[in-house]
């Protein structure tokens, strides 16, 4: 097989779990988000068969994220600061969720859809990851089918297909992917051209993948770098070049990422995520109670589809992506072949450290004290996706120019079918007929591949595992069949015009417009679902509603109830209608004004603190530079003396009175963040904490008008987009001027009266290996 028709089966591959999704005009979506909306889930079956709110990241995350950055009302280029939740919050600026993702830059151009930029996004990430992948594989020397197989594990795979709606997760295995072939490229070659590659897979990987993703594979990496200068034949002194070339190119990718990672480590400062507890990530490993709970994991390992398809609510066990399938299996344990053995016996070992990671929980909680794994919580048998599929990959290669004996092939292939049929029985699941059959279908077409070495059957087993097990899992919707409003919405919408806020009392209700989702539909409420929830939030949390937030801060869903509603923390937080499954007994809100799908809306009692201008009093117990304080009181008689002129997501402009003798405090019903900058006019401003929480500026006496401006470091994140730009720029014109003197040094070796005359024999020099 040519390397063009390899290529041409891995468009074909991506074509087939893509075609359908862009043909009909489909988006990515996890679910309809009728039943966050507080309306009855869909009566088309169809709609119903493509959903699954096991994955609701996608709709509580994403897609928020996506429409800030894409719709938000930011003065710039860029979205800063989210006004819809947690009483404000810094727009995030990782995950890929950012114009700072020079990717997500150029799709904002063309739409503003967060649901048609989610899809754009991820079908690029699929179709890099196969690029990336085949010219990993090739630049390693395997033959071109094998190659082509190997770009369809990882690119399409059931990994990737998976998280179709967990774009981060997608990207590590892409932009790792282009890493690991930029480092092979410079290593044989070394070139700019390469060395940039390295830089901007490196920048886009820390700007897109997930964080404890990225610690796995930049293990991985930094492992196949060493493995590949070690092999080559170079004396010490160019190695340690090369070795110093590969660290600079990605260390200029790293530093390109400093504007948002200096953002991100002040949120991470303010955050009590520093200190959780190991058991916090043991949290991600699978129970391991007894021989059927191992059974369920060999099982998942093997083909996860015998239990059903794992993408769906009532799929009966938790499953986090890796699962190999037959072909990729089977090819995976002729690695073990002697020859493989030896070549392969580093990617062999990062493979059983990611299976003792997972299995043995001491192991993983050593690994998350000392090793940089307490990032967030990953499931470390996902980061043998990658080392899996080059097991695989180089297995496929050896086969197709070596072959293996009749014995090994029935090894190969009986081995995992059985091991497979014995965790099904073992595992107390009920297993689904036709997912057997269909995986011993392509267990019979790997054996067939082992025993005739035919390079297109291969790809057709690799295109029909494509078809299987990718078609099964993306998961798409018509966007007319996507809820954006609802009467519940409505009401809310009418209730807290003026940017007032909403709450919501009672756990029955913490999935009813869950955060973030309420800046896609214009709302603001209190309420957060934050991995970096800052502490001084979390205390905020525990003063409105006993119990506070959940699981480490993450969540704070709802009050527990209504016995603190009527506390100065939540009095100052500007909220104007408190939501309820039932009508509220409480002195802080009114009677009910409206009740839509079961729910109960109280206003609140006025006046409503958004901002207000008061005598300063320092914070009790506090220094002057820590906090000051403010009573409501205070607050109340000053909240009508200001009028809010700009009302911008990243900046605000208050006018009032300005005959005041003394130094007054303005305060402002939002998150304090240090990265507010106050002002009068040209004259810099003081800015304050207020109660611990909220953001406050001292004004001096005969001012009447203050500007506040969110000015993070991320606002610089478009110097590195003018440098990638210019340097790809500047390799286009050389590759255009090197082509063009190629083209100039034929004509005149033509025209040379000592040239040979020209045949039509075609190339003899190898080219069309």
């Amino acid at each position: 097989m040519s390397q063009r028709a390899a290529l041409a089966v891995v468009v074909v591959g991506w074509l087939l779990l893509f075609g359908p999704i862009l043909v009909q005009g489909h988006v990515i979506a996890a679910h309809d988000n009728r039943l966050e909306l507080g309306l009855a889930a869909a009566s088309d079956g169809k709609v119903a068969a493509a959903s699954s709110r096991k994955l609701a990241d996608h709709s509580a995350i994403f897609i928020p994220a996506l429409h800030q950055h894409l719709r938000g009302d930011a003065e710039g280029w860029l979205s800063t600061w989210n006004p819809h939740t947690q009483l404000g919050r810094p727009a995030a600026h990782v995950s890929g969720f950012s114009k700072a993702f020079p990717i997500l830059r150029v799709i904002s151009w063309f739409t503003d859809d967060p649901y048609v930029a989610y899809t754009a996004l991820v079908a690029l990430a699929t179709l890099l990851g196969c690029g990336f992948a085949f010219g990993l594989f090739r630049e390693l020397d395997l033959h071109p089918a094998a190659a082509a197989f190997g770009a369809l594990l990882l690119g399409v795979g059931v990994f990737s297909a998976f998280w179709l709606t967990f774009a981060m997760f997608v990207w590590g295995v892409c932009w790792s992917t282009g890493v690991l072939w930029a480092v092979a490229r410079f290593v044989r070659a070394p070139g700019m051209g390469s060395a940039i590659a390295i830089s901007f897979c490196t920048y886009a990987l820390l700007l897109s993948g997930y964080p404890q993703q990225i610690v796995w594979h930049a293990y991985a990496i930094t492992g196949f770098a060493a493995w590949r200068l070690l092999r080559t034949a170079s004396a010490a002194t160019r190695r340690g070049a090369l070795a110093l070339g590969l660290a600079a190119a990605a260390l200029a990718g790293a530093l390109a990422t400093a504007p948002v990672y200096a953002d991100l480590w002040l949120t991470t400062q303010a955050s009590a995520r520093p200190s959780a507890d190991t058991a916090f990530f043991l949290g991600a490993l699978p129970r391991m109670s007894g021989v059927s709970d191992f059974a369920v994991f060999v099982g998942l390992l093997i083909d996860a589809f015998w239990f059903g398809n794992p993408i769906r609510d009532a799929y009966p066990t938790a499953f986090s992506g890796p699962s190999l399938t037959p072909l990729p299996l089977c090819l995976a344990g002729l690695s073990l072949l002697g020859v493989l053995r030896r070549r392969l016996w580093p990617v062999q070992l990062f493979v059983v450290a990611t299976l003792v990671a997972t299995l043995v929980p001491p192991v993983f909680a050593i690994a998350v004290e000392f090793f940089g794994f307490g990032l967030s919580r990953f499931l470390p048998l996902a980061a043998g996706v990658l080392p899996w599929a080059v097991l695989a990959t180089y297995a496929a290669d050896h086969v197709l120019r070596v072959g293996v004996a009749p014995r090994t092939a029935a090894i190969a292939v009986g081995v995992p079918a059985a091991i497979a049929a014995l965790a099904a029985a073992g595992s107390g699941l009920r297993v689904d007929a036709l997912a057997v059959a269909c995986s011993a279908s392509l267990f019979a077409g790997s054996w067939v591949f082992l025993a005739t070495r035919n390079a297109r059957l291969l790809c057709g087993v690799a295109l029909a595992s494509v078809v299987y097990y990718g078609g099964s899992l993306a998961l798409s919707l018509a966007p007319g069949d996507l809820a954006r409003t609802s009467p519940v919405v409505e009401t809310l919408e009418r209730e807290t015009r003026g940017g007032s806020r909403f709450a919501k009392v009672g756990h029955e209700l913490g999935l009813l417009v869950p955060s973030n989702q309420e800046g896609v539909v214009g709302l603001r409420s209190v309420h957060a679902y934050d991995s970096l929830s800052p502490a001084a939030y979390q205390r905020w949390a525990e003063r409105v509603s006993r119990g506070g937030t959940r699981d480490g801060g993450r969540f704070f869903r709802n009050l527990a109830d209504a016995a603190r509603i009527d506390s100065p923390a939540f009095a100052l937080a500007g909220v104007s209608v408190v939501a309820a499954s039932r009508p509220l007994d409480a002195a802080a809100v009114g009677p009910v004004v409206a009740e839509r799908a079961g729910v109960h809306f109280h206003r609140t009692h006025g006046p409503l603190l958004l901002e207000a201008i008061a005598a300063i009093r320092e914070a009790p117990g506090a220094a002057a530079s820590a906090g000051v304080g403010l009573s409501v009181s205070d607050a109340k008689l000053g909240a009508s003396a200001v009028r809010r002129r700009i009302d911008r997501d990243d900046r605000l402009q208050f006018e009032f009175p300005a005959d005041a003798a003394h130094e007054r405090l303005l305060f402002v019903s939002q998150q304090f963040h240090p990265h507010w900058i106050a002002s009068a006019g040209a004259r810099p401003l003081e800015a304050r904490v207020v109660n611990d929480f909220y953001q406050g500026v001292v004004v001096p006496p005969g001012v009447g008008a203050v500007e506040l401006r969110f000015v993070p470091w991320a606002r610089f994140s478009g110097i590195p987009h003018l440098g990638f730009a210019i340097a790809g720029a500047a390799l286009v014109v050389r590759w255009l001027a090197g082509r063009r003197s190629g083209e100039r040094a034929g004509r005149r070796k033509w025209r040379s009266p000592h040239s040979e005359p020209p045949t039509n024999e075609g190339p003899t020099n190898g080219s069309d290996r």
